[in-house]
């Protein structure tokens, strides 16, 4: 079983989001948490990003890697498609 970590900046984005946007969070750390390689929302990345993974939330992405040597899962950001990959 992982233990789910959550970034400072993943964590700025959380505390500032309305309450229906965390719910919905909320869940996708779930999912996340449950098999954090293989979902239909869930996608390894490449290039400079590809030791992470990035969870697809609408208009909004989790980004996160994994950690097998500590079964730790840590989410790095929160943000919109546009701005979270630079």
């Amino acid at each position: 079983m992982y233990k789910v970590v959550l970034h400072r900046n993943g964590a700025k984005y959380y505390q500032q989001a309305e309450k229906k946007l965390q719910g919905r969070i909320n869940t996708a750390i779930d999912t996340i948490f449950g098999n954090p390689r293989y979902h239909v929302h869930i996608r390894k990345l490449e290039g400079g990003l590809k030791d992470m993974y990035r969870y697809r939330l609408g208009g909004l992405r989790v980004l996160y890697e994994i950690h097998e040597e500590m079964k730790t899962i840590r989410i790095k950001a929160i943000d919109v498609r546009g701005s979270i990959y630079k």
